[in-house]
């Protein structure tokens, strides 16, 4: 039996349900610890949602260390996956995710937060985020989501040991996100995965996590494949 936690914002929830939902069979057990409308940032610096209030789910990471005491994970992974949508205010303007002062404090709580849980999270990993599809688009366009998982990777290097599972190029290897898996959405609403179009990544999501490998390079996928 392998124990897998999951943690992080409401990205983490959906793929956390979608890796239950897969895993007979596997001798994994998932835990989802992840917290639906959170930021790493929220009660660290002003914050505002996307509904341009304090986010309802606090700060995503107030529980990690709690939440691996109790559980004891032989691996942990941690996504992010909606982190760079909102705004910060840091030094009296407000940012986003290619703003230095917001990416520096997201980076330091980043890294403060992987920090404290590392001796006790098993294999740790890191998801590198797709880009988001469909309304998703104008209002966070791909420079966005790249400045936000150049932090990541960079809070990831600085802790040591935690391995990035590379969810951007596994989807959206070329820069076009792949936005169906057996004639189903795989993101129903360009963000979250759900139902049977996430079965198949959250297969190989399993797969990694049940694997331990390192993820630096995407999983090759075979011509015809769905994803």
């Amino acid at each position: 039996m392998t124990r897998i936690l999951v943690l992080g914002d409401s990205v983490a929830a959906a793929l956390g349900e979608r890796l239950h939902a897969v895993r007979e069979g596997s001798g994994a057990v998932i835990v989802d610890r992840g917290v639906g409308d959170c930021s790493l940032l929220e009660g660290v610096i002003p914050m505002r949602s996307l509904n341009n209030r304090a986010h309802d789910g606090g700060n995503c990471a107030a529980k990690w260390e709690s939440d691996v005491q109790e559980v004891h994970p032989d691996v942990t992974l941690v996504v992010l996956g909606g982190g760079f949508f909102a705004r910060g205010k840091v030094e009296g303007r407000w940012q986003r995710a290619c703003d230095r002062g917001w990416s520096t404090a997201y980076g330091n709580e980043l890294r403060s937060r992987l920090a404290a849980i590392r001796p006790g999270a098993g294999h740790l990993m890191l998801t590198v985020v797709p880009y988001p599809v469909g309304l998703w688009v104008k209002a966070n366009p791909h420079k966005l989501v790249d400045c936000f998982n150049d932090m990541q990777k960079a809070a990831a290097a600085k802790v040591g040991d935690v391995e990035l599972l590379d969810l951007q190029a596994q989807l959206c290897g070329d820069g076009q996100c792949e936005l169906k898996s057996g004639g189903a959405p795989i993101r129903p609403d360009g963000v979250h995965f759900d139902g049977v179009g996430a079965e198949e990544i959250s297969r190989w999501v399993l797969g990694r996590l049940l694997r331990g490998e390192r993820a630096e390079a995407p999983l090759a996928v075979p011509a015809g494949s769905a994803l």
